[in-house]
């Protein structure tokens, strides 16, 4: 699911371009990984996986105003995802998870890229 979210962001910003919502939203895609963690988790846990998606709101709502740039707190926040993988699963679909985080970081970083300079 984070292969395909991830994808479809990289898609959409090669084939339409990038709209000044997106860039204004960048800090929001950090919040992508935990959406894919706890819908992953409902089929294993569902009060947990459930308790997750709300969880999510919140802090989609915290890291669209507050994580203009990729700084060492929402960096953090971003790979936590991987590190509860591993936990949760104990498995080595964590490292696989791990690659595209770093494939939507970069993605993060062209849109913050582009925000500065507008």
């Amino acid at each position: 699911m984070l292969w395909l979210a991830t994808a479809l962001i990289t898609i959409r910003r090669n084939a339409i371009g990038i709209t000044r919502r997106e860039i204004e939203n960048s800090g929001a895609l950090a919040s992508i990984p935990f959406l894919v963690f706890s819908v992953t988790l409902l089929f294993k846990y569902p009060g947990y996986g459930a308790f997750g998606v709300i969880l999510w709101f919140l802090l989609w709502y915290y890291l669209k105003t507050t994580c203009k740039s990729l700084s060492t707190l929402c960096l953090l926040i971003l790979y936590l995802p991987t590190l509860l993988f591993m936990v949760v699963y104990r498995t080595p679909i964590a490292v696989v998870y791990g690659v595209v985080t770093l494939w939507l970081q970069r993605e993060i970083k062209i849109l913050q890229k582009l925000r500065n300079k507008k």
